[in-house]
């Protein structure tokens, strides 16, 4: 007697079902950022670095967890997963911090585990304190800059991105974004 064998098409199915639920794991949905100038200026330049990296030609930018996957498994020209992003983003919106005079960090959830996740974290530093960003989670002029989950440009307060209900979030941490331009680096 053979021993039983699930068809090819159901291994496959199993397999990516299983990769795509791995990887960055934050999934809140997006709300439409305030009506602050600075953060009006930033987000021009975010939207036009998510729209110019989408019109790439050599590279192909994925999102969320299918995104994941096919850039784990096919690696560049596709590009997407939650630290491609935040390095893409850090570079975009470098010139409307030099005009609006905010700061920014990376900011990075659950590491260490499979829900490993990184955005960027803008704010003003005129009202905000770096060290205590994450310990009073302030309600104005701290936003998250996340483009991994949808794939557009997506702004979140820093208290929202971090209660999203039915997300769980451990060692949340500030961290240095990666300041060179990866992108040159993997020959575009």
């Amino acid at each position: 007697m053979l021993p039983f064998c699930a068809p090819r098409h159901v291994l496959v199915m199993i397999l990516m079902a299983i990769l795509g639920l791995s990887g960055c794991a934050i999934t809140p949905i997006p709300t439409e950022p305030p009506d602050n100038p600075s953060l009006m200026v930033i987000n021009k330049y975010y939207r036009q670095t998510i729209y110019m990296a989408q019109q790439h030609p050599q590279q192909r930018w994925r999102h969320g967890r299918w995104g994941n996957m096919v850039v784990n498994l096919t690696g560049y020209p596709n590009l997407g997963l939650c630290y491609h992003w935040q390095n893409l983003v850090y570079q975009g919106i470098k010139p409307a911090l030099e005009i609006t005079g905010w700061e920014v960090v990376g900011i990075a959830t659950n590491e260490g585990t499979r829900h490993e996740h990184h955005a960027v974290l803008v704010y003003n530093p005129e009202i905000h304190n770096l060290h205590d960003l994450l310990r009073n989670l302030p309600h104005q002029s701290v936003y998250i800059l996340d483009p991994w989950p949808t794939g557009t440009a997506a702004i979140y307060s820093l208290s929202e991105w971090l209660h999203w209900p039915g997300q769980k979030r451990l060692n949340t941490r500030l961290t240095l974004i990666n300041k060179n331009n990866w992108i040159e680096q993997n020959g575009s």
